[in-house]
């Protein structure tokens, strides 16, 4: 590793040292401290690029965007030293954004303020002026900025806002590797304001490219807090942003938190565990990272720390999702961190009131969590169109784009001689298309109520089972339960979402899902962590009044699934008499694993 990586690492590790055993007392904020200036900015030389393409013209913040932006600008502007070199930069403003202004509008970048001593004033009359309307070329503005910045070497800065990606074809990202070799000491804080897909990925491989900080805001007050909070990035780094810790982000494995942590714990890959890692409790479940809890009280990026009246919380996240009386004099309230990752800050609060609709009381601790309700599906009706024999079963996340799909069941008896078959359609219904897979049934459907060891009854035929993490860390695979001729007993089809169409998943070791219950034998697979399963079978030591020397002895053998295909990791033989229990097979199911979905 080179000396540079070394520091950079070894700030990592001290920034998240500091985040989890900060002094809650040291870290305590008054009510205005998320919209006031940080206690003490040591300016470097900075431009700011204010983003004034036509899509800053749309009233969601509430109110304009491009009037949030001058409000978080000034607020910005106003918290530097009256002796910081400062520059300001825009695009968007001289040109319209129709398809026969392209060529000027990807070249509309304005030099509004050159680099110089701040003349607040001056600044904030060209912020005002600013009237958006045409294109989004960032990688020229951040040129533009560059160019106007010193080249001695030294500590410099450039802070952009944006509320889209790059419209001109030109890769931000690789704009900024490029200025940053040319500018050793250069760092480019970026502010995503109503971003996500692509133009947050843009944003944030320009921050992380150049050592600066990505955020994103999701509203006025949002944007004006964490454009200061890009004035001191050590601080920012060391506090609950909208998705995690120091580069710990919710919703990572374990494996993924080790890869960038070699020293984190070991955690147990199935249910609820906390760990305990520099003064932080980290809490996985079913071994992917569920919440993160300081020990000191915690800090969000926007400065709300304990002693913050938690209205001031409330007027940057907007009123609680869940309020819960703990019967001890304190409150959990859950407000909205990341609607788009179903992440919420959960505070507990002293002293709480509510009155005519006003909440009050002290923040006494923060933590950073996975628990927002789950947002309304935006996907069509699977059924739609169809005329009968449709149900939805559920709602649940099948393509991994962290929103909810919908999934409905078409089960068809197919008549004629011989033995009676029958067909089960899946329908997928994601918010960009709809999905279906044909599954054929060799023989006939039965009722939900014949269906053993079935998780739930409905009123459709036995077909839908389920949705677990069997194969993938994110986004669910739908096992449909097929139920046979052979004194009823359920065989499996397990569906995946491959690209963008859903398709067969194969079993591990190339045999049959599990059964549960087939000619004495039990049979189930149970879902260790997303991508690794085990498959487990147990006979009784009789079978029909007859010894069975097998029995007794539970085989189990664990999988991962990795690039399209399960491998072996290990198997065990342990003794074990369950078997033996008169109607053990009632209590179980094939898949022992945690439904993913919402019915």
């Amino acid at each position: 590793m080179s000396r540079l990586g070394s520091f950079l690492f070894a700030l990592a590790v001290v920034a998240l040292l500091a985040a989890c055993s900060s002094d809650a007392g040291d870290s305590a904020v008054s009510s205005e401290s998320a919209s006031s200036a940080p206690a003490a900015i040591i300016a470097v030389p900075t431009v700011l690029i204010l983003d004034a393409s036509g899509s800053m013209t749309i009233e969601d913040a509430p109110g304009s965007r491009i009037d949030a932006a001058r409000i978080a600008a000034v607020g910005l502007i106003d918290s530097f030293p009256g002796d910081a070199m400062v520059g300001l930069v825009t695009y968007g403003i001289g040109t319209g954004s129709s398809d026969d202004e392209k060529v000027a509008g990807c070249q509309d970048v304005k030099s509004l303020v050159g680099l110089g001593r701040l003349d607040r004033d001056r600044v904030r009359g060209e912020i005002d002026a600013l009237r958006p309307s045409g294109y989004t070329p960032i990688s020229l503005a951040m040129r533009r900025a560059a160019s106007m910045l010193p080249t001695d070497g030294g500590n410099q800065a450039i802070v952009l806002v944006s509320d889209g990606e790059d419209t001109c074809g030109v890769p931000p990202c690789e704009v900024a590797r490029e200025l940053r070799l040319q500018h050793p000491g250069l760092s480019i804080s970026t502010v995503g304001f109503k971003t996500d897909g692509t133009a947050s990925e843009q944003l944030n491989c320009v921050a992380t490219t150049t050592d600066g900080l990505f955020v994103q805001a999701a509203n006025s007050r949002q944007l004006a807090a964490r454009l200061l909070a890009t004035q001191d990035t050590k601080k920012a780094r060391e506090s609950l942003s909208t998705k995690g810790l120091a580069g710990i982000d919710l919703g990572l494995t374990v494996g993924e938190v080790k890869r960038g942590h070699s020293d984190f714990p070991d955690v147990g890959l199935s249910g609820r565990v906390v760990v305990v890692w520099r003064d932080c409790d980290f809490t996985f479940q079913d071994g992917v990272l569920d919440s993160i809890a300081p020990h000191g009280g915690g800090r969000t990026i926007d400065g709300i720390a304990p002693g913050t009246p938690i209205a001031k919380a409330i007027e940057l996240y907007g009123d609680p999702l869940e309020t819960v009386d703990n019967k001890d004099g304190t409150y959990n309230l859950t407000l909205t961190a990341d609607e788009a990752r179903r992440a919420g800050y959960k505070f507990l609060v002293k002293d709480y009131t509510e009155s005519k609709g006003s909440i009050a009381g002290t923040i006494a601790t923060i933590a950073l969590c996975r628990c927002l309700p789950p947002a309304p599906s935006r996907a069509p009706d699977p059924c739609a169109g169809v005329a009968t024999g449709c149900a939805q079963v559920a709602e649940v996340d099948v393509d991994g784009d962290g929103t909810y799909d919908r999934v409905a069941v078409i089960a068809t008896a197919n008549s004629g001689k011989g033995n009676p078959t029958a067909s089960v359609t899946v329908k997928v219904a994601t918010a960009r298309e709809v999905e279906e897979i044909l599954i054929k049934v060799e023989g006939p459907l039965r009722s939900s109520s014949d269906c053993p060891g079935k998780r739930d009854q409905h009123s459709e035929p036995c077909a839908y089972d389920g949705a677990f993490l069997i194969s993938r860390p994110r986004g669910a695979d739908l096992v449909v339960t097929k139920c046979v001729c052979a004194g009823g007993v359920p065989t499996h089809t397990v569906i995946t979402w491959t690209g963008n169409h859903l398709s067969i998943l194969a079993s591990p070791g190339d045999r049959n899902w599990p059964t549960v219950n087939y000619e004495g034998s039990y049979e189930w697979l149970s879902c260790e962590r997303p991508g690794e399963v085990t498959e487990s079978r147990l006979s009784p030591t009789s079978y029909a009044g007859m010894p069975n020397p097998a029995g007794g002895i539970r085989k189990s053998e664990r999988f991962t699934y990795a690039d399209g295909r399960w491998t072996s990791v290990g198997a065990e033989s342990v003794p074990d008499l369950s078997a033996d229990i008169p109607d053990f097979w009632k209590t179980l199911v094939a898949f022992k694993c945690t439904d993913q979905a919402r019915r």
